[in-house]
């Protein structure tokens, strides 16, 4: 079959895709795709005209239709509730809108909310339940039903790569502010399959990504923009690092084998995270102990605390790159929180070790105090057991049916081992939270200018000195710190615990999509040529690589990432 027959039989079968339900199996795909490859590029025109077709089809179909409908009266209810807590001054009178410059993604919240703000807006919102499970299902959908277009544009790139990419990105720009978000979750999911992704398509990546309406309304679709930048910047990190650990030397393998999928990742950022955890600690002990005998009574010390610091920031950047994947389980928040004061992992295991044994000593001492003061065991027992009735009764089982005392120490041992479990648990909130605090304020001293100053050698302070490491760690240390106090506070209203978390999720993307965009501007390595020699300075680029690299990205990448509803 030559390229012409190829393309009208690829034509023919691509007018299936009108129906938007052809049960497409995995062989008709691989045929699709077989037909793609073999097609003459020439005829691309005829391709790009049927996906306008394809594209305006869907988007008049009936369910869209509804979902528009549906949208429309959420987000009516929400501008309502919105004006009403204004009225109140419960939330800013001069919420801002979204300018068409700086829109990127139709239906969703017009107005830019801080989360507290959209937290108080969901909870005032009175709209029927019925409504809102529809928005929700929509949001489902989103997330679960693969349409026909993905398997459109993924066919486009097959024909001709570079035609497909410069429609793709005109498409875009052309329907700035009035695209549909299964359009874009399609188009991203097609530039999944892409080994390559040109620059331009990844800024609009990255306008998807920090849009907090469109992660508010369609996380989906800024999951697939996360995945997608995470595993270039990634690539990127890879080429211009060598491993020094072998948590790093495992990632650069999982990355060389193309291993980045969603359980993989995870499962390295949270061993990561207790390495992170682990060092901070190693760094602690050793700065305490060099300014508790001085400098010059371990001079190795200096060299130890340097490398600690060292693997603290070979793992910051690939941790801060991968964050995406625990910021979007449960408790993820709170396990990266915790995790910058050693508390994830075998830090968490040793914590709760000393807690326990804590625990049975005051356990201990209270049953001493009752037997000085004519306090019966099973009062001690039946407080300490907290209105468990199953503990209780298994406690006071362990007594004397006649004396109701203990019968030995050895006993009196079980019941303490026993009850110790629970006194922990009811301590184990304000004891870590004063723990946190003693540890951020130990970590903040310790990476002073002038503490290290006192405790490095000169050349190991003036390389510190050199490196960002210390300001990103206390920073984030002092985003998590805020966040548990938060997150602890037993008097906040549940929109504000929601908002805690929002607003610290909120901080920790940020400074991903910072590391991300410096990553992805930053140009590859060139290749040593004969006339260059490997450990040779690299030549400036071309005039043309610098127009290239000093491009402008879409305006959604320039703004602030808000969009409105369509």
């Amino acid at each position: 079959m030559d390229a012409q027959q190829a393309f009208n039989e690829l034509q023919q079968r691509l007018r299936r895709l009108l129906s938007l339900n052809p049960d497409l199996g995995v062989a008709d795909l691989q045929d699709l795709h077989a037909l793609a490859d073999a097609a003459d590029g020439r005829r691309f025109g005829e391709l790009a005209a049927f996906a306008e077709e394809l594209i305006q089809h869907y988007l008049a179909s009936p369910q869209k239709r509804i979902a528009t409908e549906v949208l429309r009266e959420y987000f009516a209810a929400l501008d309502q509730s919105a004006r009403l807590l204004a009225a109140r001054d419960q939330i800013s009178r001069d919420a801002r809108q979204a300018t068409p410059a700086e829109q990127s993604v139709a239906m969703v919240p017009r107005q830019l909310y801080t989360p507290l703000e959209w937290c108080r807006v969901l909870d005032a919102l009175e709209m029927p339940r019925e409504t809102i499970r529809a928005v929700e299902a929509c949001r489902r959908r989103n997330e679960l039903v693969e349409t026909v277009l993905e398997c459109l544009f993924g066919v486009m790139l097959r024909v001709d790569a570079e035609k497909a990419w410069s429609w793709q990105l005109a498409f875009l720009e052309a329907h700035r502010g009035d695209l549909d978000a299964d359009v874009v979750r399609d188009i991203l999911n097609a530039w999944h399959t892409r080994p390559t992704v040109p620059r331009p398509a990844l800024a609009w990546a990255e306008a998807w990504s920090a849009d907090q309406n469109l992660l508010q309304q369609w996380p989906h679709v800024v999951r697939r923009a996360d995945r997608l930048l995470c595993r270039h910047a990634l690539e990127a990190w890879s080429r211009e690092t060598t491993a020094r650990g072998p948590a790093l030397a495992r990632l650069q393998i999982l990355i060389r084998d193309r291993r980045t999928d969603d359980r993989t990742l995870l499962a390295w950022l949270k061993s990561a995270l207790a390495d992170i955890g682990e060092a901070i600690l190693r760094f602690v002990s050793l700065s305490r102990s060099v300014s508790a005998e001085g400098a010059e009574a371990h001079p190795w010390r200096s060299g130890a605390i340097v490398r600690e610091i060292l693997r603290i920031e070979g793992l910051f950047t690939p941790v801060l790159l991968i964050a995406d994947r625990i910021l979007d389980v449960p408790e993820g928040p709170y396990t990266f929180a915790v995790a910058f004061f050693g508390l994830v992992g075998r830090g968490r295991d040793q914590w709760e070790g000393k807690l326990l044994r804590l625990a049975e000593d005051a356990v201990r001492r209270a049953f001493l105090q009752g037997l000085r003061d004519g306090i019966p065991p099973q009062q001690t027992i039946t407080t300490l057991t907290f209105g468990n009735r199953e503990a209780r009764e298994w406690a006071l089982n362990e007594l004397d049916a006649a004396t109701l005392q203990f019968d030995s120490l050895r006993q009196r041992e079980r019941v303490v081992r026993f009850l110790a479990v629970f006194y922990a648990s009811f301590r184990e909130h304000d004891l870590l939270g004063g723990e946190i605090l003693r540890r951020y304020r130990s970590l903040m001293r310790l990476m002073h200018e002038d503490h290290l100053r006192r405790c490095l050698e000169p050349e190991h302070f003036a390389e510190v000195m050199q490196r960002s490491i210390l300001r990103d760690l206390a920073a984030v240390a002092a985003e998590a710190r805020r966040y548990l106090a938060r997150r602890r506070a037993l008097q906040s209203s549940l929109p504000e615990l929601v908002a805690a978390d929002i607003e610290f999720t909120q901080g920790i993307r940020r400074r991903r999509q910072h590391r991300i965009h410096r990553l992805l501007e930053s140009p590859p390595p060139a290749p040593p040529t004969a006339a260059t020699p490997p450990d040779a300075t690299p030549a400036p680029p071309s005039p043309a690589r610098r127009r290239s690299a000093g491009s402008r990205p879409p305006a959604s990448a320039r703004g602030r990432g808000r969009s409105r509803k369509g």
